[in-house]
């Protein structure tokens, strides 16, 4: 008998609502989902269009798309709309989308500007209306800010001979499942390409993944879909999978009210790469005079702007070095995560060399790291706006085995986002310069990421940069 423990049985609908209310908790932000594949794509993106999940829904596309019956608009209407470039002349209703990096644009403006309240919803790539597919070298085009990628699969595929009547790119489909052409299509097949890792391709590390498998009404009655379900989430890395259907009008308009999810498992804990923070509050701040941590700065002390901005950027893990004035650090502490979002867990650590230098605060904490973290940004505790935003583009934007660096008008600051290929040597570290050591010793992977919002790398050293600070909050 399988083991589902780790598993809950939901539908589509209330799988991605509860993802929607999950990222409210964090810093502000449009909700994005991306959908690839075939046999459903743009009608299952057209369903949550209308669905008003949000008050704000904008449909798009990295490719190009046949025009919905929706109003379209050339550029990001401020509102519900569908947002293309241009038309494509050849063809009568169908437009070229958008490029990754415009999207990614709007979605980083609206952050910055604390616009959530919105629904993207992003088709990725191109299948030809077909209900399966493969990719091309070029495919998927999926947004850095996806929040959540269905990968979709319409099943009047299965029990048709490979070919390319019924496959995009049936060439390729048959490298990645093993399928000679003309051989018949079986739901194991389709598993294939989850399994290898094919249809994973283009995915960032922050985004959940659910594959869903359409025409769901097309199969037996006495199909048994939970060991199905079962099957597919044999691949470690998919949070749910779903068997869908929904049917059109006469008109042929979908009916939404036709929706219909014939089975769904979902993951009670994401397998999502997880990332940490983290918070350096073990110096002595002797140029300030006092503890700069513990200043009250507005509402609430410098250390605990900071890890309140740290936790909202979706950060699974945040550990916080203490030293000097250890009790009062950790009871900030302790108080601050109060009020940390669901999701993320806090751990303290003392390092009794605080006043050697910050390389041995950055090792001890590095010691503590999370075995499945993926990689890690060390933050100073006196950054009380260190933004969010930042972070979470950081973390999307994520590669194996590389160090992330934000730039502003030509010069680096922190937080810097380490690989966990970098965990065992930060552990080591000593003296004063804390990681700088480490990115040294690797120029040739440490890659830089621009960020215009200049108060974000703000730090506390005197009284004069306190007394600025104040004028800062107070201006927000």
């Amino acid at each position: 008998m399988t083991d589902r423990s780790y598993l809950s049985e939901k539908d589509l609908t209330h799988f991605v609502a509860q993802e929607i209310k999950r990222a409210a908790t964090l810093s502000p932000s449009p909700f994005v989902i991306s959908a690839v594949g075939s046999g459903g794509k743009s009608s299952t993106l057209e369903y949550f269009y209308r669905l008003n999940l949000l008050p704000c829904n904008i449909l798009t596309t990295t490719t190009a798309m046949l025009a919905p019956d929706f109003p379209i608009s050339l550029s990001c209407p401020e509102n519900s709309g569908v947002w293309f470039s241009a038309e494509v002349q050849k063809y009568p209703k169908k437009y070229k989308g958008i490029s990754r990096r415009e999207f990614d644009d709007e979605i980083k403006k609206r952050r910055l500007d604390g616009s959530g309240s919105c629904l993207f919803l992003c088709e990725a790539d191109g299948a030809k209306m077909k209900p399966l597919k493969a990719y091309a070298d070029y495919e998927p085009v999926i947004p850095f800010s996806t929040d959540l990628v269905l990968i979709i699969f319409g099943l009047t595929g299965l029990g048709q001979p490979l070919s390319e009547q019924v496959v995009h790119r049936s060439e390729v489909f048959s490298q990645w499942t093993g399928l000679r052409m003309n051989e018949t299509i079986e739901f194991e097949h389709l598993c294939r390409t989850l399994d290898n890792g094919t249809f994973l391709k283009g995915i960032p590390p922050t985004a959940k993944v659910a594959a869903v498998f359409n025409q769901a009404d097309t199969m037996p009655a006495a199909t048994d879909w939970i060991s199905l379900a079962d099957r597919a989430m044999q691949q470690s890395r998919l949070d749910a999978v779903f068997f869908t259907s929904m049917k059109k009008t006469e008109k042929g308009k979908i009916d939404i009210s036709s929706h219909r999810t014939h089975c769904g498992l979902v993951r009670l804990e994401t397998n999502a790469p997880q990332f940490s923070a983290i918070v350096l509050a073990a110096g002595l701040s002797e140029r300030m005079g006092e503890n700069k941590l513990l200043l009250e700065l507005g509402d609430k002390p410098v250390l605990a702007h900071t890890l309140d901005r740290v936790a909202k950027s979706g950060v699974s893990e945040i550990i916080v070095v203490s030293g000097y004035e250890r009790e009062k650090v950790e009871a900030l502490c302790q108080q601050a995560a109060r009020s940390f979002p669901p999701g993320v867990e806090m751990k303290l650590v003392y390092n009794p060399d605080f006043a050697s230098g910050q390389g041995f605060s950055v090792a001890r904490a590095s010691r503590e790291l999370s075995t499945r973290s993926v990689a890690a940004f060390y933050v100073p505790g006196d950054q009380p706006f260190v933004s969010p935003v930042l972070m979470r583009q950081m973390m999307e934007t994520h590669a194996d085995g590389q160090i992330c660096q934000p730039v502003h008008k030509g010069k680096s600051y922190s937080p810097v986002l380490f690989d966990r290929r970098f965990f065992s040597e930060l552990g080591g570290l000593k003296g004063d310069m804390g990681g700088r050591q480490v990115i040294k010793r690797y120029p040739e992977v440490v890659g830089q990421i621009s960020f215009d919002l200049d108060c974000s790398f703000f730090d506390l050293d005197n009284p004069s940069d306190y007394a600025k600070a104040r004028d800062l909050i107070f201006k927000k």
